[in-house]
Protein backbone atom coordinates (compact mmCIF):
# COMPACT_ATOMS: atom_id res chain seq x y z
CA UNK A 1 0.00 0.00 0.00
CA UNK A 2 2.41 2.02 0.66
CA UNK A 3 4.48 1.89 -2.31
CA UNK A 4 1.56 2.72 -4.52
CA UNK A 5 0.89 5.96 -2.05
CA UNK A 6 3.83 7.10 -2.95
CA UNK A 7 4.18 6.44 -6.63
CA UNK A 8 1.07 7.94 -6.75
CA UNK A 9 2.59 11.54 -5.17
CA UNK A 10 5.60 11.01 -7.17
CA UNK A 11 3.38 10.32 -10.66
CA UNK A 12 0.83 12.73 -10.19
CA UNK A 13 2.14 15.93 -9.27
CA UNK A 14 2.66 17.06 -12.76
CA UNK A 15 0.02 15.15 -14.56
CA UNK A 16 -3.24 16.03 -15.47
CA UNK A 17 -5.31 14.87 -12.99
CA UNK A 18 -3.85 16.93 -10.53
CA UNK A 19 -4.42 20.33 -13.11
CA UNK A 20 -8.26 19.90 -13.60
CA UNK A 21 -9.02 19.10 -9.86
CA UNK A 22 -7.24 22.84 -9.51
CA UNK A 23 -9.23 23.82 -12.00
CA UNK A 24 -12.42 22.02 -10.36
CA UNK A 25 -11.78 23.43 -6.92
CA UNK A 26 -11.79 26.72 -8.97
CA UNK A 27 -15.16 26.23 -10.44
CA UNK A 28 -16.76 23.92 -7.06
CA UNK A 29 -15.64 24.40 -4.10
CA UNK A 30 -16.62 22.23 -1.63
CA UNK A 31 -17.60 18.55 -1.78
CA UNK A 32 -18.31 18.01 -5.13
CA UNK A 33 -14.78 18.28 -6.39
CA UNK A 34 -13.63 15.93 -3.54
CA UNK A 35 -16.36 13.51 -4.41
CA UNK A 36 -15.35 13.65 -8.23
CA UNK A 37 -11.67 12.95 -7.18
CA UNK A 38 -12.29 10.24 -4.90
CA UNK A 39 -14.79 8.13 -7.64
CA UNK A 40 -12.06 9.25 -10.56
CA UNK A 41 -9.16 7.34 -8.79
CA UNK A 42 -11.10 4.84 -6.97
CA UNK A 43 -12.49 3.76 -10.40
CA UNK A 44 -9.18 3.91 -12.14
CA UNK A 45 -7.38 2.16 -9.38
CA UNK A 46 -10.67 -0.89 -9.62
CA UNK A 47 -9.39 -1.11 -13.35
CA UNK A 48 -6.12 -1.86 -12.78
CA UNK A 49 -6.60 -3.60 -10.03
CA UNK A 50 -8.95 -6.23 -11.86
CA UNK A 51 -6.14 -6.30 -14.95
CA UNK A 52 -3.83 -7.28 -11.81
CA UNK A 53 -5.94 -10.29 -11.02
CA UNK A 54 -6.09 -11.39 -14.53
CA UNK A 55 -2.76 -10.88 -15.42
CA UNK A 56 -0.76 -11.91 -12.30
CA UNK A 57 -1.46 -15.50 -12.16
CA UNK A 58 0.10 -15.45 -15.81
CA UNK A 59 3.69 -14.46 -15.57
CA UNK A 60 6.67 -15.51 -13.44
CA UNK A 61 8.10 -13.48 -10.25
CA UNK A 62 10.85 -12.07 -12.76
CA UNK A 63 7.87 -11.08 -15.54
CA UNK A 64 6.51 -9.32 -12.73
CA UNK A 65 9.64 -7.29 -12.17
CA UNK A 66 10.39 -6.64 -15.39
CA UNK A 67 6.43 -5.33 -15.93
CA UNK A 68 6.99 -2.80 -12.54
CA UNK A 69 10.28 -1.43 -14.25
CA UNK A 70 8.61 -0.72 -17.32
CA UNK A 71 5.94 0.94 -15.42
CA UNK A 72 8.26 3.34 -13.61
CA UNK A 73 10.52 4.30 -16.12
CA UNK A 74 7.42 4.53 -18.82
CA UNK A 75 6.36 6.98 -15.53
CA UNK A 76 9.48 8.40 -15.54
CA UNK A 77 10.32 9.32 -19.09
CA UNK A 78 6.51 10.60 -18.90
CA UNK A 79 7.44 13.13 -16.21
CA UNK A 80 10.88 14.29 -17.81
CA UNK A 81 9.39 15.17 -21.29
CA UNK A 82 6.34 16.75 -19.94
CA UNK A 83 8.34 18.84 -17.13
CA UNK A 84 5.55 21.83 -17.51
CA UNK A 85 2.46 22.46 -16.16
CA UNK A 86 0.19 20.33 -18.49
CA UNK A 87 -2.38 21.78 -20.92
CA UNK A 88 -5.74 21.06 -19.86
CA UNK A 89 -8.35 22.62 -22.45
CA UNK A 90 -11.72 23.95 -21.12
CA UNK A 91 -12.79 20.86 -18.95
CA UNK A 92 -15.11 22.50 -16.93
CA UNK A 93 -18.08 22.90 -18.49
CA UNK A 94 -20.67 21.41 -16.17
CA UNK A 95 -20.87 19.27 -13.20
CA UNK A 96 -21.57 16.54 -15.73
CA UNK A 97 -18.67 16.91 -18.30
CA UNK A 98 -16.24 17.93 -15.21
CA UNK A 99 -16.89 14.26 -13.69
CA UNK A 100 -16.11 12.98 -17.43
CA UNK A 101 -13.15 15.01 -17.71
CA UNK A 102 -11.93 14.11 -14.23
CA UNK A 103 -12.46 10.18 -14.95
CA UNK A 104 -10.63 10.24 -18.34
CA UNK A 105 -7.68 11.77 -17.07
CA UNK A 106 -7.51 9.41 -13.82
CA UNK A 107 -7.71 6.58 -16.05
CA UNK A 108 -5.08 7.97 -18.51
CA UNK A 109 -2.29 9.28 -16.07
CA UNK A 110 1.09 7.59 -15.40
CA UNK A 111 -0.13 6.81 -11.56
CA UNK A 112 -2.72 3.67 -13.13
CA UNK A 113 -0.24 2.27 -15.13
CA UNK A 114 2.22 2.23 -12.08
CA UNK A 115 -1.06 0.85 -10.17
CA UNK A 116 -1.29 -2.00 -12.34
CA UNK A 117 2.12 -2.49 -12.31
CA UNK A 118 2.68 -2.92 -8.29
CA UNK A 119 -0.89 -5.31 -8.14
CA UNK A 120 0.62 -7.70 -10.32
CA UNK A 121 4.08 -7.52 -8.56
CA UNK A 122 2.26 -7.50 -5.09
CA UNK A 123 0.89 -10.05 -2.57
CA UNK A 124 -2.27 -8.46 -2.33
CA UNK A 125 -3.29 -6.00 -5.52
CA UNK A 126 -6.07 -4.45 -3.35
CA UNK A 127 -3.31 -2.66 -1.31
CA UNK A 128 -2.07 -1.31 -4.37
CA UNK A 129 -4.97 0.30 -5.51
CA UNK A 130 -6.01 1.63 -1.94
CA UNK A 131 -2.62 3.06 -1.63
CA UNK A 132 -2.29 4.70 -4.91
CA UNK A 133 -6.25 6.03 -4.68
CA UNK A 134 -5.25 7.56 -1.28
CA UNK A 135 -2.07 9.18 -3.04
CA UNK A 136 -3.73 10.08 -5.97
CA UNK A 137 -6.93 11.44 -3.89
CA UNK A 138 -4.46 13.34 -1.26
CA UNK A 139 -2.65 15.11 -4.49
CA UNK A 140 -5.92 16.13 -6.15
CA UNK A 141 -7.33 17.48 -2.70
CA UNK A 142 -4.24 19.55 -2.24
CA UNK A 143 -5.01 21.15 -5.81
CA UNK A 144 -8.64 21.73 -5.43
CA UNK A 145 -7.12 23.77 -2.18
CA UNK A 146 -4.71 25.53 -4.01
CA UNK A 147 -7.09 26.37 -6.64
CA UNK A 148 -5.39 26.81 -10.93
CA UNK A 149 -3.65 29.92 -10.34
CA UNK A 150 -2.07 28.41 -6.68
CA UNK A 151 -0.98 24.73 -8.18
CA UNK A 152 0.45 26.85 -10.84
CA UNK A 153 2.39 28.79 -8.47
CA UNK A 154 4.32 26.24 -7.63
CA UNK A 155 7.25 24.96 -8.97
CA UNK A 156 5.61 22.43 -10.92
CA UNK A 157 8.54 21.52 -13.75
CA UNK A 158 11.62 20.99 -11.10
CA UNK A 159 9.30 18.30 -9.07
CA UNK A 160 7.87 16.90 -12.64
CA UNK A 161 12.10 16.31 -13.36
CA UNK A 162 12.66 14.96 -9.31
CA UNK A 163 10.11 12.67 -9.56
CA UNK A 164 10.66 11.81 -12.94
CA UNK A 165 14.35 10.93 -12.50
CA UNK A 166 13.25 9.06 -8.72
CA UNK A 167 10.95 7.03 -10.85
CA UNK A 168 13.57 6.35 -13.75
CA UNK A 169 16.16 5.15 -10.72
CA UNK A 170 13.96 3.00 -9.13
CA UNK A 171 12.88 1.15 -12.55
CA UNK A 172 16.19 0.82 -13.67
CA UNK A 173 17.18 -1.25 -10.53
CA UNK A 174 13.79 -2.81 -10.29
CA UNK A 175 14.66 -4.09 -13.98
CA UNK A 176 17.68 -5.71 -13.15
CA UNK A 177 16.52 -7.27 -10.15
CA UNK A 178 14.46 -8.52 -12.54
CA UNK A 179 17.19 -9.76 -15.24
CA UNK A 180 18.84 -10.66 -11.91
CA UNK A 181 21.72 -9.41 -12.73
CA UNK A 182 21.70 -7.45 -8.97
Amino acid sequence: MVPALIAALVAGVGDRPAMIAARIGDRYRGRWAIVTLVVAHAAAAAIAVTGAWVVAPLLTANARALLLALALIAGGVGALLRAGPPRVERCTGGRATTFVAMIGAALGDRTTFITFALAVRGPEPTLAGIGATIGAVVLGVAAVTLGERGWRALPLPALSILGGALLVGVGIVTGLAGLRLI
